[in-house]
């Protein structure tokens, strides 16, 4: 590992341990979200998301997360699928 003045350390070998001493956190990102978000924060109501999420841990992280903002929330969970992307019809 080496250091840049002026940026954060390189590295250079893989599978090499990292350490985030203030931890790591996680947020719900992409704009339907943010903006379905922001708006329940300046007060508006009825504010929804809908779209296809993945039916694993994170999926439910974010479906807390809107929920929490009182954002009502229409996702369909797509069980194989947990990147961010449109659920595939099973035809």
């Amino acid at each position: 590992m080496r250091h840049s003045r002026r940026g954060p350390p390189l590295y250079k070998r893989t599978r090499e341990l990292v350490y985030a001493l203030g931890g790591i956190g996680l947020h719900v990102g992409g704009h339907a979200a943010n903006v379905a978000i922001d708006l329940s924060k300046l007060g508006k109501m009825g504010v929804a998301a809908t779209g296809g999420i993945g039916d694993d841990p994170f999926g439910a992280f974010i479906v807390a997360e809107l929920e929490g903002h009182g954002v009502e929330v229409h996702a369909e969970l797509c069980e194989h699928h947990a990147l961010p992307r449109a659920c595939p019809q099973d035809h």
